[in-house]
């Protein structure tokens, strides 16, 4: 329900604002666990868009509190299921807020505006996450299972735009990976020196030269032109229906 999602919502902005302080950062792993376990309840195409929320909850975390928080599991587990190997159901309906729903309505079930949608969230998600952590010493390992399950998707997608876009997401993932794994080896330092390790790249960090992070940069500012557009668009409808 939307009043559980607010609640799921408002601790996250509390915890992220007071990230700094350790006793609110004891409450973060109870609150994943939450946040975790109402993704796993409905493992169903239907909430996939409460799913996606709630992804966005955890990414949140993440960047706030800079803990590794694990969400790949639940978007390529729905790159992994029989779902897109379906035929799509036609539909007139116009394509979903993901902003502001809960799940799908019957008649979006299983249709190409519905997955059109999904893949669209995915890449986002996929994207955020990485960028997230794009600066991890261990981010060419982060990016492996992804890689692998995205390389398959693609070969086993008849769609040809889903498989474009998620070839665009494996080469900057593997740009990504080539570029920590370049400055890697100019450490003098073992993976147990952990504090060494936190601070790898912070210079770079700063500077934003990520590769990924540069296409994250472009990909965020295109999609704020398109919602700021399709705001104007909804307001134009409103006034032509008055």
């Amino acid at each position: 329900s939307w009043q559980f999602f607010h609640s799921l919502n408002l601790w996250t902005e509390v915890l992220c604002t007071y990230a700094d302080q350790v006793d609110m950062q004891l409450l973060v792993y109870p609150l994943v666990q939450v946040i975790s376990g109402a993704i796993q309840l409905l493992p169903v195409q239907r909430y996939y868009p409460y799913h996606f929320l709630c992804i966005r909850l955890l990414l949140r975390l993440g960047r706030a509190t800079s803990l590794f928080i694990p969400t790949l599991p639940f978007m390529l587990r729905i790159l992994e299921s029989n779902e897109f190997r379906k035929k799509f159901k036609s539909s007139t309906q116009k394509p979903l807020d993901w902003t502001c729903t809960l799940k799908v309505s019957n008649g979006l079930l299983h249709t190409r505006v519905l997955f059109d949608g999904i893949v669209e969230q995915l890449f986002e998600l996929l994207l955020e996450h990485f960028a997230v952590y794009a600066y991890s010493i261990s981010f060419p390992e982060l990016a492996v299972p992804t890689i692998v399950t995205l390389k398959k998707f693609v070969k086993q997608c008849k769609v040809p735009e889903y498989c474009k876009i998620f070839k665009q997401l494996v080469q900057q993932l593997e740009n990504g990976s080539t570029f920590i794994r370049s400055h890697r080896l100019k450490v003098d330092f073992a993976p147990k020196d952990v504090e060494k390790c936190d601070n790898f790249l912070q210079e770079k960090k700063q500077q934003g030269k990520h590769p990924l992070i540069k296409f994250y940069e472009q990909q965020k500012t295109y999609r704020e032109k398109n919602a700021k557009a399709d705001t104007k668009e909804d307001v134009f409808e409103m006034d032509d229906s008055e």
